[in-house]
């Protein structure tokens, strides 16, 4: 099976099969994230492109489904993720930081750790990253009423303890505690299991690529394979 063959617009399918749909700005296809630059593989006018295996988008969508009954929704930050996307990883981890707005950046992600440490500990893949195989999810919670974020303690991408999923509520507040514990539920049931470092990435148990693959994001493949 061909790789565009494997994946969906999970955006477009939470459009048909979801009373709410669900809401994805990708973090790597603006200048908010980790690095304070679009990512390689992504583009600024496919913020809401959130490519996914097949199986595992109908199943997102059935997440989505039981959340909206609380008033709750799933917020994408990141789904399938291009292979020279890893690769842009490797090469900035490598580099000084050249801009100030990396810096600042750093005060938001990684305030405690150098960047040459990042992935040596396991905050990024630089090899062969779960999301080039299209079965990585990064998300969070998004309160349907007020269209807010909900407050999960750290920020996406904080590359720190508060980040990991054995935090205690000591460490977090309850509010973000019982709001982590609410979207584990969640995507578990629908056969997601949680990554111990990072409170918002979660894989399907299964899927289709056997090698990374490496369509690069655009906004033509808006819509990619709903209905097919």
């Amino acid at each position: 099976m061909q790789a565009k063959e494997i994946l969906v617009d999970t955006i477009a399918l939470s459009e048909q099969l979801c009373s709410t749909p669900i809401q994805c700005k990708l973090a790597y296809a603006c200048h908010e994230n980790f690095m304070g630059r679009v990512v390689d593989g992504y583009f600024a006018d496919a913020l809401d492109v959130a490519l996914y295996n097949r199986e595992a988008a109908h199943a997102l969508c059935e997440v989505q489904n039981k959340l909206t009954a609380k008033s709750l929704g799933l917020y994408i930050f990141d789904t399938y993720r291009p292979h020279r996307a890893v690769k842009d990883f490797e090469r900035w981890i490598q580099q000084p930081a050249t801009s100030t707005i990396e810096l600042e950046r750093k005060a938001i992600h990684y305030p405690h750790l150098d960047k040459h440490s990042l992935a040596d500990i396991g905050y990024i893949a630089i090899d062969t990253s779960r999301h080039s195989l299209g079965y990585a999810i990064d998300l969070t919670l998004v309160d349907l009423n007020t269209h807010e974020l909900l407050d999960m303690g750290a920020c996406f991408d904080y590359f720190d303890v508060l980040s990991h999923d054995n935090v205690t509520v000591e460490q977090v507040g309850q509010a973000a505690f019982s709001n982590r514990q609410i979207l584990k539920a969640a995507m578990h049931q629908q056969g997601f299991q949680i990554e111990p470092l990072e409170y918002w990435h979660f894989d399907y148990h299964k899927h289709e690529a056997s090698e990374p693959m490496d369509i690069i994001i655009t906004a033509e493949l808006k819509g990619l394979n709903v209905g097919a």
